[in-house]
């Protein structure tokens, strides 16, 4: 991992709690991520959908799309997978987001840098998502040895 990236991780990392800093103002952080989603709407012309419903998780809330036959079996009322193109995912820790999907599998290449570039306009710190596959060795002694930084601060716990 990225000597300056770990010390990021580290300086907003929590010895105690594992969804959420004491200090998180979840109503404050919805607002400002339903004002980003429209701004990326309206730069991108893609329409996200929003979970805002995210529990037992160090994240609070994902933007995402639909893999094509995913988001066409949900609005044929059939059942579907969370399998997404492109999800942008909101940690509860230090303004985080990162990008994941299967965009690099399906040749169509979202542009990440305007997407990214509007996050951190909005005070955003976008961690890319490669660099979290390190196993965890931050201040979270119950983390380390079996959580990666993904689970840290992207994941279900």
């Amino acid at each position: 991992m990225n000597p300056q990236l770990k010390q990021l991780l580290l300086h907003f990392d929590d010895a105690a709690e594992w969804y959420a800093p004491k200090d998180f103002d979840y109503r404050k952080e919805m607002q400002q991520v339903k004002m980003v989603k429209a701004r990326l709407e309206a730069e991108t012309d893609n329409r996200f959908e929003l979970d805002d419903c995210v529990q037992d998780a160090s994240f609070f809330a994902e933007m995402y799309i639909l893999e094509k036959s995913q988001h066409d079996a949900k609005a044929s009322g059939g059942s579907y997978a969370m399998c997404y193109e492109l999800a942008i995912r909101f940690s509860a820790f230090g303004r985080f987001v990162t990008i994941h999907g299967a965009f690099d599998e399906t040749g169509k290449q979202p542009d990440l840098n305007r997407i990214i570039a509007t996050l951190q306009e909005n005070g955003y710190r976008y961690i890319p998502a490669d660099e979290l596959n390190t196993l965890y060795d931050g201040k979270n002694q119950a983390m380390i040895g079996e959580y990666t930084w993904w689970n840290r601060f992207f994941d279900y716990l």
